[in-house]
């Protein structure tokens, strides 16, 4: 067996498991005091709490950042917004490490948080790393 990859800040490996539609946590960084996931994660979370923003972060700016991003990919952001509206956990959880200081850092799933501000989701799937160093 192949030795697990070591992770960068704030990272998390997981596997689905097609039996009972869960998802495990298989290697995370060490910089977090452990990962969870959360299969509604709420949304506003997002919105003026991530790491190198400003409180004045806003569910407006995230939309225009949708936007541009759509106007370089349209086919991709539109099937990726399609399928993220119609089941989220069928396109798969965001990553996201709640740090110490009381911010948030994005690992991975910057589209699909846009989508779901942009269009008023309440929460998500997220795996979750808590209590993690800055």
């Amino acid at each position: 067996m192949a030795k697990p990859q070591k992770l960068t800040r704030h990272e998390a490996e997981v596997a689905f498991s097609e039996t009972d539609g869960t998802f495990e946590i298989v290697n995370s960084a060490d910089d977090c005091g452990k990962w969870v996931y959360d299969p509604a994660y709420p949304v506003q979370r997002f919105v003026g709490r991530i790491v190198g923003r400003t409180e004045e972060e806003t569910a407006h700016d995230w939309s225009l950042w949708l936007e541009s991003e759509r106007q370089d990919r349209p086919e991709y952001i539109n099937d990726l917004e399609a399928a993220w509206l119609k089941d989220p956990s069928a396109v798969g959880p965001v990553t996201v490490a709640e740090l110490q200081d009381g911010s948030i850092d994005i690992g991975d799933g910057w589209h699909r948080i846009a989508i779901a501000v942009a269009n008023g989701m309440q929460t998500i799937p997220a795996i979750v790393g808590l209590n993690c160093k800055v």
